[in-house]
């Protein structure tokens, strides 16, 4: 708390000092969702972004999520940026501090991001959506890291520092972004250290930006912070929004809806991908077959997917599994996190790092199709309802234009169930000695039951008949519902760091 005193009581005078405005313009400040939330239209059933709220107090301009319930209810994590609505000048300097009201501190993935940015909104780890630089303050109850990025055209993350500082926001200790001028250059420090980002400059026209503050949190509670000082002044306005929350309706009765024997719960394929991007690092096409063909870029590759039904027990599907052409035969190797109960996006504790050479494939009847799965159902956190997951395909460049082909994502009850629905069942049943039986077994059991007494000839009234087949799937079919969400960057910096075991699975044979 000393640190924020002294911080607000005596910036005037360091701005005074420097003989810098301590003037700041009323209502200055807008928020948004993430950039790549907005469309150009929306259909009627179709939900706005989830937009957080702003309101002026006497401390400054605060900028809040919606609260725990309504995020629950929308299954949707904390998430927004405070922006200014124009932009504003640094060519004498500029200085913005902030104090975290409530934020996530737990062990799931979030961050805080200062922006100097080239236009409105804003996506960190997505390109396409404005340049120039943030941060990822990464705060723990010993102090925070912090992250330095560079985001380019095609480039969403490039490394610019990778910092510490001992700051503390869960006891009131403020984070301060400033942008001063350093031996002829413009350099960008948070709370005192410098971030090595001077190349910002090169998408910035006039020496002004659009300066911002978003906050992320991969758990469905409130967050807020409070912009309290802005160029030495006091933010001030009379404007208030609220936080975007639709019609939410009468709460539902969770009724999971019935999976067939064999079928996966959910399935994430071709169908899910809008406007031909499937996740970060990667653009497709559809092929004949109804399979994706994907080409990746320089960035970090990454399918992040929400299973919005919030209806499926974990414990029940608890094999992942994909389908896919390609990848086994680079040298890519990535990580899985796993999302269910009170996991709602990636964290530690929540990953298994997987590789695309340790896969199958039936060598008799090669169609190019690999599979892999992951057996879940022993992991700690993998309990509750089904979230999600995010796959990381693998490190940033590794891919770089060349191209792989994804059938299918999906949870299955079993890894019999995910090999017989990609056609390998008769492979499958090989190697793990259930090869079907033979012609003559099967004459040999029908005489024997013909000779025997009908145990159930006195109950047939009450066994159901008309129940549906269970077919063993082509590669193609599809089946589930949903929606694909885009990353959140917490886990891009993580993936550098994760030391998991390798998954259990069987190697691809020779």
């Amino acid at each position: 708390m000393k640190k924020i005193i002294a911080i607000i009581m005596t910036v005037s005078l360091i701005f005074a000092a420097a003989g810098l405005t301590v003037n700041a313009a009323e209502n200055e400040w807008t928020v948004y969702a993430a950039a790549v939330d907005y469309r150009d239209t929306y259909s009627e059933d179709e939900p706005l972004p989830n937009e957080p709220g702003l309101k002026y107090t006497d401390l400054g301009v605060q900028m809040y999520s919606a609260d725990e319930y309504s995020l629950k209810r929308m299954g949707a994590n904390a998430w927004g940026t405070i922006q200014t609505k124009e932009k504003v000048s640094y060519k004498n300097g500029l200085t913005m501090t902030v104090l975290v009201d409530g934020f996530n501190n737990s062990g799931a993935d979030k961050w805080i991001s200062f922006s100097i940015w080239d236009s409105q909104k804003i996506s960190q780890g997505a390109t396409g959506y404005g340049c120039g630089w943030f941060c990822l303050v990464r705060p723990t109850s010993s102090g925070c890291s912090l992250e330095s990025w560079l985001c380019t055209p095609t480039v969403a993350m490039k490394n610019l520092a990778m910092k510490q500082c001992d700051t503390n926001i869960y006891e009131g200790e403020a984070l301060q972004l400033e942008i001063k001028a350093v031996d002829g250059k413009y350099s960008v420090f948070v709370n005192g250290v410098d971030m090595k980002a001077e190349e910002f400059v090169q998408f910035m026209e006039n020496d002004e930006a659009y300066i911002g503050l978003t906050g992320h949190q991969g758990v469905r509670e409130q967050f807020s912070f409070t912009i309290t000082e802005f160029n030495g002044a006091v933010p001030t306005g009379t404007e208030a929004i609220d936080p975007y929350v639709p019609d939410l309706g009468p709460e539902p009765v969770p009724i999971p809806p019935s999976t067939p024997e064999g079928e996966p719960c959910w399935l994430w394929s071709a169908e899910r991908v809008k406007y031909n991007v499937p996740g970060i690092g990667m653009t497709s096409v559809v092929n004949d077959d109804g399979s994706l063909h994907i080409t990746f870029d320089e960035n970090m590759p990454q399918i992040n997917t929400s299973v919005r039904t919030g209806s499926y027990k974990a414990e029940e599907f608890p094999v992942w599994a994909i389908l896919f052409k390609g990848l086994d035969e680079t040298d890519a190797s990535g990580v899985l996190w796993y999302c269910a109960g009170e996991v709602y996006s990636a964290q530690d504790g929540s990953e298994l790092s997987v590789r695309w050479d340790a896969c199958d494939y039936d060598e008799d009847n090669d169609t190019g199709w690999r599979i892999m799965t992951v057996d879940l159902g022993t992991e700690n956190t993998w309990d509750g309802m089904i979230n999600g997951f995010l796959l990381a395909v693998a490190s940033a460049g590794v891919l770089t234009d060349t191209t792989a082909d994804i059938m299918w994502i999906g949870f299955f009850r079993s890894e019999k169930d995910a090999y017989e629905y990609a056609g390998m069942g008769d492979y499958f049943a090989r190697e793990n000695g259930l090869a079907p039986a033979t012609q003559a077994d099967t004459t040999e059991a029908a005489t024997d039951a013909a000779t025997e007494p009908d145990a159930t000839a006195d109950v047939t009234d009450d066994v159901t008949t008309d129940a549906p087949e269970t077919q063993p799937s082509e590669p193609g079919k599809k089946s589930g519902g949903g929606a694909v969400i885009w990353i959140t960057v917490g886990a891009v910096a993580a993936i550098a760091a994760v030391t998991a075991v390798i998954v259990a699975v069987r190697r691809k044979k020779k």
